[in-house]
């Protein structure tokens, strides 16, 4: 979730919050890549990997209501934030 909601993730970030090496990492990012994810790798200072800035979740990972609770709960809370992630993230849901 980390890499749809941010625009940028290190490997070391990754490492770091979930406690895995950066083998298990490449290996996990390689299988979302097989999977028909659409990671980018981005070398050099400021690297990391990314989604496509117009890239939408597959309607298919979630069901129609589980889709409504996700954009019920992110308009709900985005007063409790002083960003705008929660419109970002409702951008990316495949709502209709």
């Amino acid at each position: 979730m980390d890499i749809l909601v941010k625009k940028r993730v290190t490997r070391k970030f990754l490492c770091d919050k979930y406690e895995l090496c950066k083998r298990s990492i490449t290996r996990y990012i390689d299988g979302l890549a097989d999977g028909g994810i659409p990671i980018e790798s981005h070398r050099g200072v400021g690297g990391g990997y990314s989604l496509p800035e117009d890239y939408k979740l597959d309607n298919r990972l979630f069901t129609p209501k589980e889709l409504e609770r996700i954009a019920e709960v992110l308009l709900f809370s985005k007063e409790q934030f002083d960003d705008n992630l929660n419109e970002k993230i409702l951008e990316k849901l495949p709502l209709e």
